[in-house]
């Protein structure tokens, strides 16, 4: 087979070469020339540019002679790193959100150790008022059945929070939590001493339940609805629930204090930080060889 000599470089011949006329009609394009006789061939032929013929009478673009069928285009270079410039900046919004996060779980403990300092109170007269986690006094009669709440883990331990409604003298109705009980415990109802009751204002156990979750106003149930619970009881319900600080027998005291450290939410954002700075150090180099090859 007689070989043919290489158009970018006549002193290279090889007999599979063969010079290819491409027309490029589209303006802004980037032709890649491939070379498969080797490592040094390759590099002889980068550096010698193939020349440009001059434009056609209709300005239709210009004709180039490679060594190959390979012809990558400019613009889906461009988006793709328009692209990874968006997936860099994306860590950044999450070390932010983690932030946030971090400074309303802060704020929600310094809230909780001023209540754990300030004297015990009274419950407040606005029955909208949402829970600071106060320490305050109730005092009442139980206005319904009691309400076991499943699923509860104290530790690792599986079992039921007990709650129970209690009238007050306002003729609102607020949730007391008596404590927590084992799962395999038996389940009865407590009668609440006249004297009156001490414990800390908390929210509402917020659960994420799916459908057909079992969602009652007293026996067993899967979630605390507000609403379920004030249309059963023909009363206003006030807002979250007063966890007593010294529980009736056998039950045991549910912690009151928020579990999800401001630490972690911090360490969250430390690590989306340093993922977003790896990811623009990628695209600047990743720019620069493009920048280069081109």
């Amino acid at each position: 087979m007689a070989s043919s000599k290489n158009p970018i470089n006549p002193f290279i011949t090889h007999p599979f070469a063969r010079p290819v006329s491409l027309q490029c009609r589209a303006p802004g394009r980037a032709v890649l020339s491939f070379n498969p006789f080797g490592k040094r061939r390759r590099n002889a032929i980068r550096k010698a540019r193939p020349a440009t013929a001059p434009r056609d009478a209709a300005g239709g673009g210009s004709e180039r002679q490679i060594a190959g069928p390979h012809l990558v285009p400019a613009r889906p270079q461009r988006r793709s790193l328009i692209g990874l410039w968006l997936l860099a900046l994306l860590p950044f919004a999450l070390a932010v959100w983690q932030w946030q996060r971090g400074e309303s779980r802060a704020a929600l403990l310094a809230s909780y150790e001023a209540a754990t300092r300030a004297p015990v109170g009274a419950l407040p007269a606005d029955l909208q008022q949402r829970p600071d986690y106060r320490r305050v006094t109730v005092a009442g009669r139980p206005a319904g059945a009691p309400l076991w709440l499943a699923n509860a883990w104290l530790g690792r331990e599986a079992g039921v929070r007990q709650f129970q409604p209690l009238g007050l003298a306002d003729g609102s109705v607020i949730l007391i939590e008596l404590g927590w009980l084992p799962a395999n415990a038996p389940h009865r109802t407590i009668a609440l001493p006249d004297t009156p009751l001490t414990g800390r204002w908390l929210p509402l156990p917020a659960r994420y339940t799916l459908p057909g979750a079992r969602i009652v106003n007293s026996g067993v149930t899967d979630a605390i609805d507000p609403a379920t619970l004030a249309e059963g009881f023909g009363q206003p319900l006030r807002a979250g629930v007063v966890a007593l600080e010294r529980p009736p027998a056998p039950l045991k005291a549910w912690p009151t204090r928020p579990s999800f450290e401001p630490d972690r939410h911090y360490a969250y954002a430390l690590q989306w930080l340093l993922i977003g700075l790896c990811l623009i150090v990628g695209c600047i180099a990743l720019g620069r060889r493009r920048n280069e090859s081109a």
